[in-house]
């Protein structure tokens, strides 16, 4: 047996999924992969962070810090000078990462579809940037991975458009990104030239945005498409367990694996925007840069 003195670490990101659901289909026997998950006695609910939002929590989880710390506090960022919205993204994150801290202990990370990790920036590895990227020359570290992942039909997205209104293409859509994260964990997996090895499957996020109803009702018309497809991905999280396993014999010592999501779902029963309704009483205006602020008393 080769033994491999490197400790390893492998982080499986399942975004948008709530412990309960993960239980619920464990139990009904249909993602046996990820009963080898969810179904251990190790496994709990999480609480997630506040905002409970991608970007807040997966960067709260890549930094250990909270968004007091980390800047990080939704999908948008506030420029107070400029009075302009933009999206929040890598740039903007104030605190170290965990990549930063192991390769100052000369370890080393591969990171594949970790959101707000866009635009790619250096660190001690490898990073296929994850959501919100959107040019897969700058979502990549080193730029070598441009090739291979170009090479692979590397999707960093899928097309959610018409996910409201057409179910088949939102699934296809889906199953595309989802053969990109397998393309990218088979490209930088192999050479075991790693300490910590982080994966992220957004496609049940975008799964349950448009199809939560399908996904937990059984006798909706799309449920047995959408259990295709959660089948599909129950598959990739087999692939990854194997490769854990498998790495695990030939290090002759276990791998740790940890697996997390983000955030939960539910069902959505009313949604209020504050700001219409301010906005339709006349309560709220806006203004543009270095215009005027007009403040009504409520």
């Amino acid at each position: 047996m080769h033994t491999d003195t490197r400790p390893r670490l492998v982080v499986l990101g399942l975004d948008g999924l709530p412990f309960s659901l993960a239980r619920h289909l464990c139990a009904q026997g249909r993602t046996p992969n990820l009963a080898r998950i969810a179904a251990s006695p190790n496994a709990s609910a999480l609480a997630a962070e506040l905002p409970d939002l991608s970007p807040v929590n997966w960067t709260s989880f890549y930094t250990a810090s909270g968004p007091e710390t980390h800047g990080v506090y939704g999908f948008t960022r506030f420029n107070v000078a400029t009075r302009q919205l933009s999206l929040a993204d890598f740039s903007q994150v104030a605190a170290p990462t965990i990549f930063d801290r192991l390769g100052e202990r000369g370890l080393t990370s591969r990171v594949v579809n970790l959101p707000n990790t866009y635009p790619a920036r250096p660190i001690p590895g490898m990073l296929v940037s994850g959501f919100v990227a959107h040019d897969l020359a700058r979502a990549v570290h080193p730029p070598f991975l441009l090739g291979p992942l170009t090479g692979a039909g590397y999707r960093l997205e899928a097309d959610t458009a018409r996910g409201g209104s057409d179910p088949a293409h939102l699934l296809a859509e889906l199953r595309a990104t989802l053969a990109s994260r397998r393309a990218a964990l088979r490209l930088l997996w192999p050479d075991l030239a790693w300490n910590l090895f982080v994966l992220v499957l957004t496609e049940t996020d975008r799964l349950f945005h448009f199809l939560w109803d399908a996904v937990t009702g059984e006798g909706h018309p799309q449920h047995p498409a959408c259990m295709d497809f959660l089948a599909e991905w129950d598959a990739l999280l087999g692939e990854v367990l194997d490769l854990v396993k498998a790495l695990s014999e030939r290090d002759g010592r276990p791998v740790r694996l940890l697996a997390l999501a983000d955030h939960g779902f539910g069902p959505v029963r009313a949604e209020v925007d504050l700001n219409a309704w301010l906005r339709g009483q006349g309560l709220l205006r806006q203004v543009t840069p270095g215009g005027v602020e007009q403040c009504h008393e409520l």
